[in-house]
């Protein structure tokens, strides 16, 4: 039995260096160390808010693209709160964006902060979590009778997420 036990060790061991090597012999852009890249020259700067805009707008002006026009502010809230909550947003919500004085980008910061405070976040991208992990209230089969405190695991999981805890 420990000759059997000291021959999967060492086969296991075997495997894994043939792996990393195999792994490091393809040069995966996750093996290599991060370089800073050269923020690209656009023509349309108007249009980039930040340099991830400018890498965007490089690309689309390679490929004979313009950017689509800005969404307005009714429309972009409802696409975050759907995003983020998979719920609409209320209507006191979206004239409190529409009517709020500040610049966009600070008026949008403030709705994302809101959006990812929210519970219904939590509930929202939770549920992605415990459908990978197949969470069910009750047994299933034949009985299908209720798990005990299987819904403790269930808030956790929504809370995580609303705390924002690392996986």
């Amino acid at each position: 039995m420990v000759k059997l036990l000291w021959i999967f060790r060492i086969t296991s061991f075997l495997v894994l260096i043939a792996s990393v090597q195999v792994f490091a012999d393809k040069k995966l852009w996750s093996l290599n160390p991060v370089t800073q890249s050269e923020v690209p020259n656009i023509t349309n700067d108007i249009w980039a808010l930040n340099n991830i805009d400018k890498f965007i707008l490089r690309s689309l002006e390679d490929n004979g693209l313009k950017p689509s026009q800005r969404a307005d502010r009714r429309s972009l809230i409802r696409r975050a709160s759907y995003d983020l909550t998979g719920l609409p947003p209320s209507p006191e919500t979206v004239n409190k964006f529409i009517n709020d004085p500040s610049n966009d980008s600070v008026a949008f910061t403030k709705v994302i902060d809101r959006l990812l405070k929210s519970d219904a976040y939590g509930e929202k991208w939770g549920r992605h979590w415990l459908d990978l992990v197949r969470y069910a209230d009750t047994a299933g089969e034949n009985s299908d009778h209720p798990v005990e405190d299987a819904w403790r695991y269930r808030n956790w999981v929504i809370e995580s997420f609303n705390d924002d805890k690392p996986y």
